[in-house]
Formats: structure tokens, C-alpha cells, sequence
């Protein structure tokens, strides 16, 4: 394959999750050991300093196989929630098994952004909510539904619950109005239906409802203006 650009849609790093330094490798019936496989370099720990952030990157950037495709490809990057830590939310305040208790989700933000600016394709100073467009026929929308997102406890409320915020919306839905490509993408880094996470801790936009509920009603008012004014 030689794909004209690739999507990077976010979870490129795992900062919440340790790799253990060293496994024993088995042959899996007996229990007989064939070997010890080493990870160099170690990636033992959850992130929460800036290096650490870094640190996550370099090691997925060190695969020699992903530097040859980055060397081959252009990517368009977003993020989603590993970059930071699992299904978090702005204010969200974080504590045991990971973190220290108290330790402010904001403030791991603030040291993941700096830190995907530094390493991925991304024009310093600016939002990450964008868009490209692709020769004639093609347009891709980026949004961010980390940085603006309620509280995900509110997606089950009957009251809106923002994902991208009022602001971002209105973008988008300009962005697709005033857009003269034959075809417009929304490259959504979160699934429309697909319910993640457990009660009370509903990640995307969906949670098992026959109702609309939460941040369903930002994507139904989306989906109305897109039908309103295709």
C-alpha cells in the first residue's frame, strides 16, 4: 500500500499504561522457558511530568517500522483520551491506583498537549480543532472532543451535555456549509454509536438509552443542521 496520508485518531500513546521492563517468554503448554524479552527502552511508568509525556512518544516514535511509515506517509493527528489518561475530562480530579489522590486531570493536560505540539505534525499556537483540505474533491474536518467535553457523569442527564462545546460546533457546521469540496469528512476520533464506557462513565456520545440523552443532543442538532442545509 502507498496511501496518500494516513488519519492518526488518537490513543498513539498509552501515558496510563506501564510495559513491564522485562517478560519471561514460554512455550505455553509446559511452562518451559525459552527466553526473556527485554523492553528497551523501559516504558515502566504512567506519565504525569512533561518528560514523562515525551518519553511516551519516543518510545512509540523509536519503532523502526513506524518511523518508516512516517517517513513515507503524511499524517493528519488527533488525539483522544490515552494521550492524557482513561476517559478523562476537563476539572476531572484523579487519584488511586494511578495517581496521587487529588492530582487535577487539567494539569496532566496541560503537559500531554505541550508534549503532542513537540512531536506530531502540528502547527505551534494553534487549536486543534481544524480542518484540510485535500486537492479539489476532499475536505477533512478534525475536532477535538477531549478539551470542551462535560463531565462524563452528564451524559446520562436529559440535559445537553457539550463534547465539542458550543464554539467548536459552530465551526464545524460553518466549516461544512461554506466548504466547496465534493466530499467533507468528519474524522470522528470518539465512535457516533458505539457506547463506551460503564454506568455513569459514558465516554463517546452514546450510553444504552432509547433516549436522547447528554452529548446526544449536540450530535442530533449536528446531524439536523447537516440534513437541514445539505
Amino acid at each position: 500500500l502507498s496511501p496518500d496520508f494516513a488519519l492518526f485518531q488518537g490513543d498513539m500513546i498509552y501515558a496510563d499504561n506501564s510495559i513491564a521492563p522485562f517478560k519471561n517468554v514460554t512455550n505455553g503448554r509446559g511452562g518451559e522457558l525459552l527466553g526473556t524479552w527485554v523492553n528497551n527502552p523501559s516504558k515502566d511508568f504512567i506519565a504525569v511530568t512533561l518528560d514523562e509525556f515525551r518519553d511516551n512518544w519516543k518510545y512509540n516514535f523509536g519503532d523502526e517500522k513506524m518511523q518508516k511509515f512516517l517517513s513515507e506517509t503524511p499524517v493528519f493527528v488527533q488525539w483522544d483520551d490515552h494521550e492524557v489518561t482513561n476517559n478523562w475530562w476537563p476539572t476531572e480530579v484523579l487519584g488511586e491506583p494511578l495517581y496521587e489522590e487529588g492530582t487535577n486531570a487539567d494539569d496532566l493536560y496541560a503537559a500531554s498537549l505541550q508534549a503532542l505540539y513537540e512531536f506530531n505534525p502540528l502547527e505551534a499556537d494553534t487549536i486543534l480543532y481544524r480542518s484540510q483540505r485535500f486537492g479539489k474533491h476532499l475536505e477533512i474536518f478534525f475536532p477535538d472532543y477531549r478539551s470542551y467535553r462535560d463531565p462524563n457523569p452528564e451524559n446520562d442527564e436529559p440535559d445537553l451535555a457539550d463534547m465539542m462545546g458550543e464554539e467548536q460546533l459552530e465551526w464545524l457546521k460553518q466549516g461544512l456549509k461554506d466548504s466547496t469540496a465534493t466530499w467533507k469528512i468528519i474524522s470522528s476520533h470518539d465512535p457516533l454509536g458505539v457506547v463506551t464506557g460503564g454506568a455513569g462513565d459514558r465516554d463517546s456520545f452514546g450510553q444504552e438509552s432509547p433516549d436522547i440523552l447528554g452529548r446526544e443532543l449536540e450530535l442530533k442538532d449536528l446531524f439536523s443542521y447537516i440534513h437541514e442545509n445539505d
